[in-house]
């Protein structure tokens, strides 16, 4: 019996019983889960690794086989699109990609053999598109694709795959309000961490996710974890497949954990620094950084300045697909309300209704319906 992506999917949400202990075993295989969450006998593959030292990109990626560069190749090419427009634009592409050339290979539909990399790439392909999702505003679907990554990461048998799913978990956690299981997810990231290789790029999401979630509580532990965040901004990644982590992605973080611990003063000088260093590339994170500077402006009483601020965004993301960027305007605008009866505050406000208004008419048909299948 041929076991399709599809039928799959059935299996694992429940809708359908396999029939066989076979049908199980074939599943638990094509997805590398350990035996024993399926009831069965540890599986053939099961073997704990051996991690050594450190290896350079070059010797990591000439370990990789040609059909797995192409694989690195297109999340590459996926991550950097979606920096520059946004994950309402991306997430049926990526989607697409997953289901057409990735689950033939997991599943056993294409008859070639699986290159090494494919569990790697089924891991960070649907841990993108949980973050596509999340862009897109859809926060239930990519909880749903943060949890389907972690058995593709685990078969990967690369921790820190699995650690950076983690992070992605503690950064949802947090945006939704759970700011102790956020805090837990990070530190649960972190001792899978450990298990491997030292890829400080790694250890400073996670450390800034632990940040956030105790900033979150009012926790001045936030500023300790801060601390270890910062001391893993090195000048190379050296893992193929782990998000870049450079001093404007650290700035811009430390900027929110700082503005929740209502240390404004200090939170202005990293929102500053985020977006100084973000003026070319990454609309998005150039965005997050405005909108971040903004609010502690306004928080500040320092109402020209957010206008300011807030001005230079509407006039250069015109082309971010971003239904985050959107929500958080429309949070800016409320903050500003209380202050509308300046001019400059009221024609600021003015704009934003109307760009916010022609933005949301244009992703209206690229946003993530409610109730829209995910693979």
């Amino acid at each position: 019996m041929q076991i399709t992506p599809s039928r799959v999917k059935e299996y694992i949400d429940g809708k359908v019983q396999a029939q066989s202990t076979a049908v199980v075993e074939r599943i638990a295989d094509g997805l590398r889960i350990p035996g024993e969450m399926f009831g069965l006998a540890p599986r053939p593959w099961e073997t704990v690794p051996v991690w050594g030292p450190v290896s350079p990109p070059d010797l990591l990626l000439s370990r990789t086989s040609e059909e797995s560069c192409d694989y690195l190749s297109a999340i590459r090419s996926f991550r950097s699109a979606d920096r520059q427009f946004g994950g309402s634009h991306l997430y049926a592409a990526v989607i697409r990609y997953l289901s057409d050339e990735v689950a033939p290979r997991l599943f056993g539909v294409d008859a070639r053999p699986a290159p090494s990399g494919l569990y790697v790439t089924a891991a960070s392909l649907t841990e993108m598109a949980g973050w596509m999702a999340h862009d897109s505003g859809r926060d239930d679907l990519a909880a749903v694709h943060f949890h389907r990554a972690l058995p593709f990461a685990r078969a990967a048998a690369d921790p820190s795959v699995e650690a950076h799913v983690y992070a992605s978990m503690a950064h949802l956690s947090r945006e939704q309000g759970r700011h102790n299981e956020a805090v837990q997810l990070a530190r649960t990231g972190i001792e899978i961490a450990r298990r491997g290789e030292w890829y400080p790029a790694l250890y400073g999401r996670l450390y800034l996710m632990e940040a956030r979630g105790l900033a979150g509580l009012c926790d001045s532990r936030a500023r300790k974890a801060l601390v270890h965040a910062e001391e893993c901004i090195k000048p190379h990644d050296v893992h193929p497949w782990i998000s870049p982590y450079d001093r404007a992605f650290y700035s811009g973080e430390a900027a929110l954990c700082l503005d929740g611990l209502g240390d404004l003063s200090s939170a202005r000088r990293y929102a500053e620094e985020a977006v100084e260093l973000r003026r070319e590339g990454r609309a998005r994170s150039l965005a997050l950084g405005q909108l971040a500077l903004a609010r502690i402006h306004t928080r500040s009483r320092e109402l020209d300045r957010a206008v300011a601020v807030g001005c230079g965004l509407l006039d250069g993301s015109q082309t971010l697909g971003s239904v985050r960027v959107l929500r958080q305007l429309d949070e800016l605008g409320e903050m500003l309300q209380a202050h509308n009866r300046l001019h400059s505050v009221r024609a600021f406000l003015d704009k934003l209704a109307e760009t916010t208004r022609t933005r949301k008419m244009l992703l209206g048909g690229m946003i993530v319906k409610t109730g829209e299948a995910v693979p």
